[in-house]
């Protein structure tokens, strides 16, 4: 019998609902509504509709998405694409739950949020269509296993993240992980730091003026549960063009904004050629028919 997988867990009860009462004292998680993930779809419909410069093969891929997303809201059936920020959402929440509920139950620390943004993880507009999520996770995977974060105790659950620029040679996707971090393998992170491709710096020709920035981020401690793992299961990219200064360094938006067309329509057609399970790294946590069971190196 093949084993359960990430697409395949179950919901979990309460508190750990993300659409139900959480029994938070605010009653607040950041977290989509259905109805904002529908009126998100909807946006997207509309979007598909302009196909001007894509080219032939991207016109048919757009037109193809835009009729199964407009079913999909029609019919109020779920079209299985995580382009469609409804399917997207409902494919997540089983993870994001099962993970809360694992914070929540253990008393294993410490515990951290971390940002990884190793270089080289620059790519050009039109050559999205070459980045396969799973290859930038399993190089992830290979740097731990590298310095010591793969057989350290504790668990992690790492997803891919991305930002877009318009302003850059043509537009340009910046790629990196952000990821919940408990245990020992906290202090495995920084063992990266000794890797040079997370150096604190600008070596990249598409990073050229931008001011330098840490390659590694350990926030300890976990607050506001869910929101730090939602924030590593994002359902978009978002927009946060750079402007060129008189002293010739460029200064990148701290706003968040759509990703301008065609970019926008070609993101949801990359986004349409993959699944979740792409996108997320797993350390010593497995998928199961309860919710993610914590595994041993």
């Amino acid at each position: 019998m093949a084993g359960i997988s990430l697409n395949d867990m179950p919901r979990q009860k309460k508190p750990f609902r993300l659409d139900r009462d959480t029994g938070r004292a605010d009653g607040i998680v950041k977290f989509p509504s259905l109805e904002a993930a529908q009126c998100e779809d909807r946006y997207r419909i509309k979007s598909l509709e302009n196909t001007n410069d894509l080219s032939p093969s991207e016109v048919g891929k757009v037109e193809d998405l835009r009729l199964r997303l407009d079913k999909a809201v029609k019919t109020g059936l779920l079209e299985q694409t995580i382009a469609s920020a409804v399917s997207h959402r409902q494919v997540r929440m089983p993870i994001i739950e099962s993970a809360w509920k694992l914070l929540a139950t253990t008393a294993m620390t410490p515990r951290a949020f971390v940002t990884l943004m190793p270089q080289n993880t620059l790519v050009k507009a039109k050559e999205l269509y070459d980045v396969k999520p799973a290859l930038l996770m399993k190089r992830l995977r290979n740097d731990f296993n590298r310095c010591g974060v793969t057989k350290a105790s504790g668990f992690c659950l790492f997803g891919l993240d991305a930002e877009f620029d318009a302003n850059r040679d043509g537009g340009v996707w910046d790629f990196g992980q952000h990821g919940i971090v408990v245990g020992d393998k906290v202090a495995a992170i920084e063992n990266l730091r000794a890797m040079a491709k997370y150096e604190n710096v600008r070596s990249h020709p598409l990073e050229q003026g931008l001011a330098v920035s840490k390659r590694i981020k350990v926030q300890e401690h976990l607050y506001d549960l869910p929101n730090p793992i939602t924030y590593c299961l994002e359902s978009w990219v978002p927009h946060r063009p750079t402007t060129l200064k008189a002293d010739g360094t460029l200064h990148r938006s701290t706003t968040k904004r759509r990703i301008p067309s065609p970019d926008f329509q070609r993101w949801l057609i990359w986004m349409d050629m993959w699944d979740i399970r792409d996108f997320i790294l797993l350390g010593n946590l497995r998928p199961t028919g309860k919710g993610l069971q914590l595994i041993h190196p």
